[in-house]
């Protein structure tokens, strides 16, 4: 139900111009979500091998990734739909963990990062045919701010940390975002020739 709520016309994102599944826009639609909470059910339980307290998983670069491409309603309806493969206890969490015991923790405000900065970046995205390396670079950085904010907000509520804790989560968002933007880039770049090629 949720899926075909969302897909009602085309939707109208970096990727969704240059390629589809399907000519009619709602199946594309549902196809692209089903294809995309796929992807982020394998990519988000990753983990980088890196000592720190926190650790440096690829979920928001898979969140933030999505919803750049594919826009705000793809990228919020595959986030939803990871969360709560992950609360029904599917292994999809950082570290192949599962439960609603993860998500009301401390990495509540994660979560709720990634929902919220699906839809904001995702529509900030849409809004350009033509996008810059510059405002490809801002989606990401901005995307990060959100989740990263969120997610040290609640840690803080918990009293399990402080703002110290940034020490351990910016080198990893750093990375992500110089390389989510260059992938970005270049993938927009390969679509746009194979469109009009």
């Amino acid at each position: 139900l949720l899926l075909f709520a969302l897909a009602n016309g085309r939707v109208n994102s970096m990727f969704n111009r240059y390629f589809s599944f399907s000519k009619n826009n709602s199946l594309d639609t549902v196809a692209k979500i089903i294809c995309a909470s796929v992807f982020l059910c394998l990519l988000c339980p990753l983990k980088l091998l890196v000592q720190s307290p926190i650790p440096i998983t690829l979920q928001s670069f898979a969140v933030i990734l999505v919803a750049i491409s594919l826009g705000s309603r793809i990228g919020f309806a595959s986030a939803l739909i990871y969360v709560v493969l992950g609360i029904g206890g599917v292994p999809v969490f950082a570290g192949y963990n599962s439960g609603i015991e993860i998500v009301l923790g401390p990495s509540m405000g994660f979560f709720l990062g990634f929902l919220l900065t699906s839809p904001i970046i995702g529509y900030s995205a849409e809004r350009k045919e033509n996008p810059s390396p510059l405002f490809i670079l801002r989606l990401w950085f901005w995307g990060h701010i959100i989740i990263i904010f969120c997610g040290i907000f609640f840690i803080r509520q918990e009293g399990d940390g402080d703002w110290r804790f940034l020490q351990f989560i910016i080198p990893g968002a750093v990375v992500k975002i110089i390389v989510g933007s260059i992938s970005t880039y270049f993938l927009l770049k390969f679509f746009m020739r194979k469109k009009f090629n």
